[in-house]
């Protein structure tokens, strides 16, 4: 469809059943493949970006912040579900996390007070709510951050309920994470 007919016929678009939601995915898949915006030739190519990426990564490899995870190589064209511009490159996401794991496997004993213990039900509406979450005990939380260790920037998935939403953690408080929601 032409921009101009879907101007034209906005108006029928909105009164459609689920005309809101199908908007919102039409620009989310959009701006996925690249098509929302004209492409900058000034813009830094994917392909660098990556390598940047991977030269922070072995820094933390080699400073032992992180384990060194096996690739899981190149992505084959026929993996590809539609094209993308020039200057951008399909990769896998963990090319470009440097960790990526989910919350604790067994059910703390909680307090009164203490470290925010979050799971899935503390994940909603693009935000993490603090305000109805569990606490654990600061040892505990110690112990848990050292396989799980959320940081402002670090983006948390849900994987129970509606799996997939994801928030981005914008506290500099510290909390620990139950196994429902990784990062």
């Amino acid at each position: 469809m032409k921009l101009e007919t879907f101007f034209e016929k906005f108006e029928q678009f909105a009164e459609a059943p689920n005309a809101v939601a199908k908007l919102r995915e039409l620009v989310l898949q959009l701006a996925v493949q690249g098509k929302l915006l004209p492409q900058d030739l000034d813009d830094e190519p994917a392909e660098a970006l990556l390598r940047r990426i991977d030269s922070e990564r072995e820094h933390l490899v080699r400073a032992k912040q992180i384990r060194r995870q096996e690739s899981l190589g190149p992505i084959a064209d026929d993996e590809t579900p539609f094209s993308i511009p020039g200057s951008w490159q399909w990769c896998r996401l963990g090319d470009i996390c440097f960790v990526i794991t989910d919350g604790a496997h067994h059910t703390p004993n909680y307090l009164e007070t203490g470290v925010p213990f979050l799971s899935v039900k503390d994940v909603s509406g693009g935000k993490i709510n603090f305000s109805n979450t569990r606490f654990i005990s600061e040892e505990a939380h110690r112990e848990l951050c050292k396989r799980c260790r959320p940081e402002p920037g670090d983006i948390l998935l849900t994987k129970v309920g509606t799996t997939g939403i994801a928030v981005t953690v914008d506290d500099s408080r510290e909390f620990s994470l139950f196994v429902s929601l990784l990062f």
